[in-house]
């Protein structure tokens, strides 16, 4: 950009014109450079201001709420965000994208296996935590839940949601079988059920008509690990060691996944799968139960008209309850030059909730004071789901997923390639899991070992 400079007049008059003019177009020039990025990436947050996060389609309304509330906090610093929406479960693959470009988000999103495997690429959070300790209030975090985001004694992430397994069930189902004076009464599931107790249940609130279903006592969804590893965790066994390596052909990984098979195929058939016979999921009211699920659903399941739903703890198998603990948290990629920004927006997404705020929250925040407000609640007046105890209580037995950058692609790809084989008939249970770990632990070992 080329500036003309104005030749200095004679009189006085003519040099204040002068001096006003140059710094007018010197002004110019600043906006302009700024109007162009300067060079730099407008994702980049290189100002210091603005903030690059990336956030799932499904949320971005939701989100884009809470980044205005946070701009106009934030209006003296001039703090922005800059959302970068993408499809469901798709956010980890964009973050390695951006990293991998030299971009990264200032915000590194962190959730399932992806909490510490990255932690390599994250500030360390434990000195601004320690420098506005009073507005941060750790102490008031679950520590089930900020132990899972330390590494190395250092704390690389904030929570501002989790979920946990859960056993959720159809009152509305219940009651309607319970109606009956012919048939053997059932509770609604209870916080001590045991896996033969869910089973008895499932048994009785399948319905044939005609020789079809039109109830089922389960819901089971095929190409999702989450399930299945669930009744493999609950039999002792699990999906991967310390060392990082597939450990599914265990005599506990065998039974927990003959249990998962059993209840969608075998003699003890309770639960219809995906792509047979839909009926709309448990949110379609077909269904007595699900096995698991996510409290993300918790805000859609509360849309479907008369569906009266509840949670209780998973069942006992052989004394053992276990299921998937996952935690939404937020770091700060080290690479960024708008941290302070960052750190901002963070402390904003994880903050304590009370009042309305709280209850319009559609998420379980980790936090300590919410805990306590939510339940000091009565049960009665309580929305869905209203046994908030078993949904903290579950925290205690539930267990974060094997924190290996590799995790997703081994089970998506080569796992559950191989699983499909004794879903579809095309290989035994005991055949297919030992095969889903040599195969697996081949790739491993080939590429990062």
């Amino acid at each position: 950009m080329q500036v003309v400079f104005l030749q200095n007049a004679v009189n006085k008059k003519m040099k204040r014109r002068t001096k006003i003019m140059a710094l007018i177009l010197s002004i110019s020039m600043v906006l302009s450079l700024a109007a162009c990025g300067g060079g730099k990436d407008k994702n980049s947050g290189s100002d210091g201001t603005q903030v690059t996060i990336v956030v799932e389609n499904a949320d971005l309304d939701l989100y884009k709420q809470w980044f205005g509330e946070f701009e106009k906090e934030y209006a003296e610093e001039g703090y922005k965000v800059n959302p970068i929406p993408v499809g469901g479960g798709q956010i980890q693959g964009k973050q390695d994208n951006m990293m991998a470009a030299g971009t990264p988000p200032d915000i590194i999103v962190g959730g399932d296996v992806h909490i510490l495997s990255q932690y390599k690429y994250l500030v360390p959070l434990d000195d601004l935590i320690q420098r506005d300790k009073e507005e941060v209030d750790i102490d008031d975090f679950m520590p089930e839940i900020m132990n899972e985001l330390k590494q190395d004694g250092k704390t690389y992430y904030m929570p501002n949601f989790f979920n946990t397994s859960l056993l959720y069930y159809n009152k509305t189902l219940f009651d309607m079988y319970n109606a009956n004076p012919a048939n053997a009464q059932i509770t609604y599931p209870q916080d001590d059920w045991t896996y033969d107790d869910f089973m008895d249940a499932a048994k009785k609130l399948s319905v044939k008509v005609g020789g079809e279903y039109s109830q089922w006592g389960c819901y089971s969804t095929i190409g999702w690990w989450g399930e299945w590893l669930i009744h493999i965790r609950q039999a002792g066994g699990e999906i991967m060691n310390e060392e990082g390596l597939v450990t599914l052909d265990t005599p506990e990984a065998k039974a927990g996944f003959g249990q998962y098979m059993d209840k969608m195929y075998g003699d003890n058939k309770v639960s219809y799968v995906t792509g047979e016979q839909e009926l709309g999921g448990f949110a379609g009211k077909k269904t007595a139960m699900l096995y698991g699920g996510h409290i993300k659903e918790w805000g859609e399941m509360s849309k479907v008209a008369d569906l009266n739903w509840d949670v209780a703890l998973l069942p006992t198998v052989n004394g053992n309850r276990t299921g998937e603990l996952s935690v939404n948290a937020f770091g700060i990629h080290k690479d960024s030059k708008s941290q302070e920004a960052a750190w901002a927006l963070i402390k904003f997404l994880t903050k304590r909730r009370t009042g309305n705020e709280l209850k319009n929250y559609p998420y379980i925040s980790p936090r300590l004071s919410e805990k306590e407000e939510r339940l000091s609640i009565p049960k009665e007046e309580r929305s869905m789901p209203q046994n908030l105890e078993a949904v903290y209580e579950s925290v205690k037995f539930n267990k974060i997923l094997p924190q290996q950058k590799y995790f997703n692609y081994v089970v998506t790809k080569i796992v559950e390639t191989e699983l499909q084989k004794a879903i579809q008939g095309d290989a035994s249970v005991d055949d297919a899991l030992k095969s889903a770990t040599d195969n697996a632990n081949k790739y491993i070992k080939t590429n990062y070992r």
